[in-house]
């Protein structure tokens, strides 16, 4: 709904894992993350902890939503769970939210802790996609009845050498957009529907970072693109 980037981290994904400056880097894709969210989480393995631990230590952000840690995948090791997240909360980059449901007290954290390479400085800026709405017979739907997506929605996708934005206009309407967006080159549009590729309309420039204007027809969705700060990575948030 806030149009923030993420990744679902599965536990047996750690050993693809490595902290390097306050950030967890994915070793077979480059890809890095500054922010983890741990959500009712209540079991964790022992290699997930430590990492963790490691990444909080190097200057990474952790939020710990619900519940604390307390167990591992044996008892030998729960307390030494127990011991690294308690201690981690006593460092200045975990926080605690007790309220699970308080999506809007995590967006807050993100938001404070991000720093975002696009942003949509005037226009809609969000997307209802938390408002669905499943018929009480429907356990696990493929067709949604009644969902309200209204609104702007993108999100980033990044190879080699660019950084793609998909952004779709969910509204009935015309939206124009201000966007702020920073990168090394100027940034084109790209119509899947047309297959047309054009340079966007800066309204102001300094140093990487544009300022653009986007028109978005309803129903309809563009490719901003633009390349890589360092093309040798895939970096993500």
């Amino acid at each position: 709904m806030k149009n923030i980037d993420y990744t679902v981290f599965p536990s047996d994904a750690v050993k693809n894992f490595v902290c390097e400056n306050g950030k967890l880097k994915n070793i077979l894709t480059g890809q890095e993350y500054s922010l983890f969210i741990l959500p009712m989480c209540q079991v964790i393995p022992l290699a997930a902890a430590r990492l963790l631990e490691l990444f909080v230590n190097s200057g990474g952000r952790l939020l710990i939503m619900d519940a604390l840690p307390e167990y591992a995948m044996s008892r030998e090791e729960d307390g030494q769970v127990r011991e690294i997240f308690r201690e981690m909360l006593k460092k200045p980059g975990v926080t605690f939210m007790e309220n699970i449901c308080d999506a809007g007290a995590a967006a807050a954290w993100l938001e404070e802790n991000l720093n975002r390479e696009l942003e949509i400085i005037s226009g809609i800026r969000e997307n209802k996609s938390t408002c669905r709405y499943y018929p009480s017979w429907v356990i696990d739907p493929y067709i949604h009845d009644g969902e309200d997506m209204d609104g702007i929605y993108y999100c980033c996708y990044g190879n080699k050498v660019q950084k793609l934005y998909f952004m779709v206009n969910y509204t009935r309407d015309i939206q124009t957009l201000t966007v702020k967006l920073h990168g090394p080159s100027a940034p084109e549009i790209w119509d899947p529907m047309t297959g047309e590729i054009k340079g966007a309309r800066i309204l102001e420039k300094k140093g990487s970072t544009c300022l653009l204007e986007i028109q978005l027809p309803a129903g309809y969705g563009i490719f901003l693109v633009t390349a890589k700060e360092h093309p040798e990575d895939i970096s993500g948030s």
